[in-house]
Formats: structure tokens, sequence, C-alpha cells
């Protein structure tokens, strides 16, 4: 056998520019691991606060009076029960508001018609009234009518004028 003796240079150079390989491709790796898991953060951010600003500007819109525009949120969590939450409120309010206006045109409607029925009942009374006074003046009686003072109410018959000689009004007893 023979006995061999390698001997070789090699530079300090050479020897670490393996190890600043590594540094370089450990670095680089690093590096697009951050930038992966940035990423990643930004994505699943978004994912939050994207139906998070949804939900505030249907609030915005609830505030302002519109309660028919719908927020459409694509999730399968806390945040799409939500979203339903403000739809359906938002439909019950519109639907009281609704209500509310039939019920105040039924009231303006009424408020009308009561004036146009106190008005028939006013004239229907009159006309009872006057044919009562007719009927009772037909008579040739003398019908008079007191209060506890014993002083003659207006309510008389005309009869009475001829058979008293005056007119029984603001007279007692």
């Amino acid at each position: 056998t023979q006995n061999l003796l390698v001997t070789s240079y090699v530079s300090k150079e050479q020897a670490f520019s393996i190890t600043q390989f590594l540094i370089l491709k450990t670095s680089l790796f690093g590096g697009l691991l951050m930038a992966v898991a940035i990423v990643i953060g930004i994505y699943f951010a978004s994912s939050i606060t994207f139906p998070i600003t949804l939900l505030t500007d249907k609030a915005m819109k609830i505030a302002d009076g519109d309660f028919e525009s719908n927020v459409d949120i694509k999730s399968n969590d806390e945040l799409n029960v939500l979203g339903d939450t403000f739809n359906y409120m938002s439909k019950e309010i519109l639907a009281l508001l609704k209500n509310k206006e039939h019920l105040i045109a039924q009231l303006e409607d009424y408020s009308k018609n009561q004036k146009k029925m106190v008005e028939q009942r006013t004239l229907e009374l009159k006309n009872a009234n006057d044919f009562m006074a007719l009927m009772v003046n037909s008579l040739d009686q003398g019908l008079l009518v007191f209060d506890q003072d014993l002083n003659c109410n207006p309510m008389f018959t005309k009869a009475c004028e001829p058979i008293f000689g005056i007119s029984p009004l603001d007279k007692t007893l």
C-alpha cells in the first residue's frame, strides 16, 4: 500500500463562501416566509374588516333612513348572522313605517269623514228639533218648561203667548 499525502490550499474567502451562501439563502427564505405571512395576515384581516365595513355602512344607511338596501356578507361565521340580523331589522322597520303611513292615512280619512258625520248628525238633529217644534206648536196647547228656580226656559209653545197675553221667556212662575 502506498501512503499518499495530498495537500491543498483553500483560501479563507473560498472556505467561507459556502457559509456566506447559506446565510444569503437562509435570509432570502426567511424574507420570503415573512412576506407570505404578511400577505396571509392582510388577507385574513381584510376578510374580517370588510364585513365590518359593510355593517358600518349599513348602520349609517339605516341612520339616514334607507331601510331598503341589504348588506350581503358571504361568510360562515358570526358576521354573516349579524348581517342577516341587520337585513331583518331593516325590513321590520320598513314594515312598521309603511304600517304607520297607512294608519296616518286612515286617521286623516277618519278626520275628514268625522267632520262630515258631525255635520250630517247636526243637520239630522236640527231637522228633528224643527219637526218637534212644528208638531208641538200646532197643538194649540201651552207647554212650559221651568228650571229649579221656577224660571221659564226658552222652550215653550207659541200657544202660551195668547193664553198668558205675554211671552213667558225669562219670567218666573
